[in-house]
């Protein structure tokens, strides 16, 4: 998220992506990253900078269906020889404290 004093937040989102690269990695699995935001970018550019496949930074947000689902069209389009198995989207939910 791009809203200010959510570093916790980002950070979790890192945590949950570099988790899922280990694991994919201790599996044999390959992977790529398509990042959307800056600050998602720039905390994982420094340990996975090889898998940074894309990044969008000029994205509307709260995101959508229709986001998502042009993201995955144009990352499968991109894959080209690559047929990936999955494509999986990490993203942070806000649920109100009050509920």
């Amino acid at each position: 998220t791009d809203k200010g004093l959510c570093g916790g937040v980002n950070s979790f989102i890192t945590r949950g992506v570099k988790d899922c690269v280990s694991k994919l990695k201790a599996q044999g699995k390959e992977c790529d990253i398509v990042i959307i935001g800056d600050k998602g970018r720039g905390q994982l550019r420094r340990l996975h900078a090889d898998l940074i496949t894309r990044s969008a930074t000029e994205v509307i947000s709260p995101g959508t269906f229709a986001l998502a689902a042009a993201l995955t069209s144009e990352i499968m389009a991109a894959g080209g020889a690559k047929d990936y198995d999955a494509i999986m989207i990490v993203y942070s939910s806000y649920v109100n404290a009050a509920v």
